[in-house]
């Protein structure tokens, strides 16, 4: 039977009709699967886009299982029909539907065509949702072993809340309806699984013959949240077709935060002849929090599979968690043909959304949830400037119509610079409130801000209005809510209010005839304030340096840091370390600043406008077929131009120098010629080893726990250089450990957010410095806690410093810093300045200490993998 059967097979590997088969083979065969019996042919028929691929398998004892019907090209397959899967092979039986909007990248139609014609990347079109039935599977455990796809797809979390461990159900897959051969059987037993007689019972009376008990449906509505599929993303690359399906699993709540889980199954499938094997795979991985992190690694799963003409398809699960209820993944597969020839295949991005717990109640009088998406425009600025609309109106699932039309504009992607999404919005208790959502590179963390009051719920149904325009995008989305606007009446209204209380009016004449923050200091603070420390490192910094008009606080204060040790053991009066010097270290009299050095925002636009112009000129060789040759020649001709640009605005560099100097007893000294890394290894290295310390970061936000390790996208761009890393830990044990370091001589660089509640002129941060409740009636830079003014914008990382002293009372409680800093003598106390702890706490957030001060445990943190944040993240603000 099974030879004829083969036969036909041979015979009919070409497009036919679907009836002309299925009649011709499974009305006529008794389907027969063997375990011993290779079958040595590729049955490729084509009915209307669909392709069945009849795998080659080994069988070792013949069995009969069953009657192959006619596939169903309309209408769904009713619970308890038996089935083989078109691409695994394997037996299942099908539990209950699904239906899923499916999102196709690979699927353009005639107009998606005509819009891209202004588009040169791929994946700039339109992707629409399609709805699509998929089914819940259970496996015929005979069949697992053989199978390419892993039989644990469906997990679950825990029982207890404060589990973070994960269970099975081993032998259930998601079918999409194209995929389902099915058959009849007249056997009882049809399939092998622990759960196939609990959920179905044999009725030989009825179509299909297994009929769905109490038990499943119980089963199915227990666990529908976590069970069911919504969305579905496709799209290919050199012939690998990548699947994803996402699923909501839950969230974990234990005394600090919450942890939301997903899983998602992911299939690759090769369309082409020549085998491919996946090598390797990157994530990026985003959340609503704020952090992006990023992944590599080795293949998938532990495996390094094969994707085959024979064996053309491979199915895994993995899962994901993150600190906040939405986010977004995307990624790609490193590919490796037959052929030799590599590439990356691109992993669709989805979403990451949560979903309401049932056993949550949820108070209607405070929930805030978003209920009605009324209009979503969506404006492109590009070469061809389009407008795309999507309308939707109604209660039901905001979400989904908020997707829908976000991605049917934000889906035009990477080839515009600005986008403009205009939300009109309807919120219950009667608020009626407008968004203007920009899409920007900076904006996400003031979305989340804007959002905090509302309730999980609403954040995540309205992260997925923002998220999707992001994932299309590649940009962030910046919110703004009104919902008062400013009406003649209005002002009128607020005018009264001002000159109703005459404190207004005096401050109003104070302010206006003098700088309003200066008017705001705090006489008592000047009175208690003074630069007098109990432990002061010995030798301070002569000269006070002066970075000027330029951004190079980061390498004044490394360097002041570095000079206080060399200049006593070297008996040196004055002396400073060149901050125009980068490619080592040498004194400042061997290469002196220059005009551009001090002020370098004119050759900075010299340069930024010829980059752009060399930008251009690569793209268009590149555009028109150039080779890497080509490119390489190109490119060592622009960097000849840049570097005369920069030699003759700055200097040349000396391979070697020459140093000679008096020291306080008036000896002259000579050291050189000498290279500028020698000058470092053999003459600063013994007193200040940059191995030796190790960088610390106090950043509070809930997304970003402490005992972890991050990085900032894009910060080490160095060629050569090391990666940044962030050890995260609490405040308190920076300022600890800075005291400590400067106990034990050694000052300690830091980066700070400097213009909160400094008094410039007398060299004084402190919290109370600044009394803006008595002039304006309320307090300013105080309103938030440090985390959220990370989150909205309001603080960050915009000036580093040297610590060279430190106050300590009886009771060993730290009270106040002393600060070198870079902008000459004519700030603060010729130039040194005085810092509480209060303020430390609050606007200090990045230290740099020697290892032999940290503790063992925090050490230790170094040796996690780095979560990468975003490049606009403001932990990287300082370092870009």
């Amino acid at each position: 039977m099974f030879n004829s059967t083969i036969s036909f097979f041979r015979k009919y590997n070409k497009r036919v009709g679907l009836e002309e088969f299925t009649q011709h083979i499974y009305n006529k065969y008794t389907l027969k699967i063997s375990r011993n019996i290779k079958l040595n042919v590729n049955v490729n028929v084509k009915v209307q886009r669909w392709q069945y691929h009849i795998l080659k398998r080994r069988l070792s004892i013949l069995a009969e299982v069953g009657k192959l019907e006619t596939p169903k090209l309309q209408g769904k397959y009713d619970t308890g029909q038996l089935i083989l899967h078109r691409v695994f092979g394997y037996r299942g039986v099908i539990l209950f539907p699904w239906l899923a909007r499916v999102y196709d990248r690979d699927i353009s139609t005639k107009k998606d065509e005509k819009d891209n014609s202004n588009f040169n990347s791929v994946g700039e079109k339109e992707v629409k949702g399609r709805t699509h039935t998929f089914y819940q599977v259970l496996i015929d455990q005979r069949d697992c072993p053989y199978i390419r796809a892993q039989t644990e797809a469906v997990t679950f979390l825990g029982n207890h809340e404060s589990s973070r461990s994960l269970y099975a159900i081993p032998g259930l897959d998601y079918v999409a309806h194209e995929d389902v051969l099915p058959y009849s059987t007249n056997e009882k037993a049809a399939l092998q699984h622990e759960l196939f007689d609990k959920f179905l019972t044999y009725h030989p009376d009825k179509e299909p013959c297994f009929v769905a008990q109490e038990t499943l449906r119980t089963w199915q509505k227990k666990n529908h949240p976590w069970l069911e599929l919504s969305d579905v993303h496709k799209e290919t690359t050199e012939n690998i077709r990548i699947t994803v399906i996402p699923f909501y699993m839950g969230c974990r709540e234990s005394q600090t935060t919450s942890v939301y889980w997903w899983r998602y199954c992911i299939r690759l499938e090769n369309l082409g002849e020549l085998s491919v094997q996946l090598r390797e795979r990157h994530w990026r991985i985003f959340s609503l929090s704020g952090t992006l992190e990023t992944v590599r690694g080795r293949g998938v799963v532990g495996q390094e599979p094969v994707l085959s003409k024979a064996l053309p398809a491979f199915q895994y699960s993995s899962h994901v968690s993150l600190q906040a209820p939405s986010g977004h993944m995307w990624g790609t597969f490193r590919m490796e043909r037959e052929d030799g020839y590599a590439f990356d295949c691109r992993i669709p991005p989805f979403s990451l959304e949560s979903k309401a717990e049932p056993s949550t109640p949820t108070r209607k009088d405070t929930r805030y949830a978003i209920f009605a998406i009324l209009l979503c425009k969506i404006t492109f600025a590009s070469k061809d400037e389009k407008l795309y609309n999507a309308k939707s109106s109604g209660t039901e699932n905001p979400t989904d119509r908020a997707f829908s039309a976000a991605q049917c504009g934000c889906t035009k992607e990477r080839k515009r610079d600005r986008a403009t999404v205009d939300l009109a919005l309807s919120i219950d208790h009667g608020i009626k409130a407008r968004c203007a959502v920009s899409i920007n590179a900076a904006g996400l963390l003031n979305a989340v801000g804007v959002l905090e009051h509302l309730e999980r719920s609403a954040i995540a149904d309205f992260s997925a209005v923002l998220g999707v325009a992001w994932v299309c995008s590649s940009s962030l989305v910046s919110v703004t809510m009104v919902v008062c606007p400013l009406t003649p009446e209005v002002l009128d209204q607020l005018r009264a209010k001002f000159y109703a209380d005459s404190r207004n009016v005096l401050a109003q004449n104070v302010c206006t005839k003098t700088n309003p923050i200066e008017a705001c200091a705090s006489r008592k603070i000047l009175e208690e304030t003074q630069h007098v420390f109990t432990h002061k490192i010995e030798t301070e910094g002569k000269p006070v340096t002066n970075q000027k008009n330029s951004g190079r606080c980061w390498l004044f204060a490394i360097l002041n840091v570095m000079r206080t040790s060399f200049m006593k053991q070297y008996n040196l009066d004055e002396f400073e370390f060149s901050q125009a010097y980068l490619h080592g270290v040498v004194p400042k009299t061997c290469f002196p600043e220059s005009y551009s050095c001090e002020s370098s925002v004119r050759m900075n636009s010299l340069l930024k406008s010829k980059l752009r112009e060399y930008a251009k000129a690569l793209r268009d060789m590149i555009d028109n077929g150039a080779s890497d040759d080509e490119l390489k020649t190109r490119i060592s001709e622009q960097m000849t131009v840049i570097y005369r640009i920069i030699g003759i605005c700055l200097g040349v560099p000396s391979e070697k120098v020459t140093w000679e100097y008096y020291d306080k007893s008036k000896n002259y000294n000579c050291v050189g010629p000498i290279t500028p890394l020698e000058f470092y290894e053999n003459y600063v290295k013994s007193h200040y080893n940059v191995n030796d310390k190790v960088c610390l970061v106090t950043d509070p936000r809930p997304g970003n726990p402490y005992g972890k390790l991050y990085t900032v996208d894009c910060l080490g761009n160095v060629v050569s250089g090391k990666t940044t890393r962030y050890n995260n830990q609490p405040v308190e044990l920076l300022m600890k450990l800075c005291a400590e370091s400067i106990k034990d001589n050694e000052p300690v660089w830091f980066g700070c957010d400097v213009n909160k509640r400094l008094i410039d002129k007398h060299g004084i941060h402190d919290i109370k410095a600044y009394n803006f409740e008595l002039m304006f009636g309320t307090d300013i830079h105080v309103g938030l806690s440090k985390a959220d003014r990370l989150l909205y914008g309001d603080s960050m990382m915009v000036h580093a410093m040297a610590f060279t002293a430190v106050s300590i009372d009886r009771e060993g409680k730290i009270k106040k810093f002393r600060i070198e800093n870079s902008w000459g003598e004519d700030h603060g106390q010729k130039g040194y300045q005085v810092v509480s702890t209060e303020w430390f706490a609050d606007f200090v957030f990045e230290a740099v200490v020697d290892k032999k001060y940290v503790p063992a445990d925090v050490m230790a943190v170094f040796n996690q993998e780095p979560v990468v944040l975003p490049a606009w993240d403001p932990m990287g603000t300082l370092a870009h």
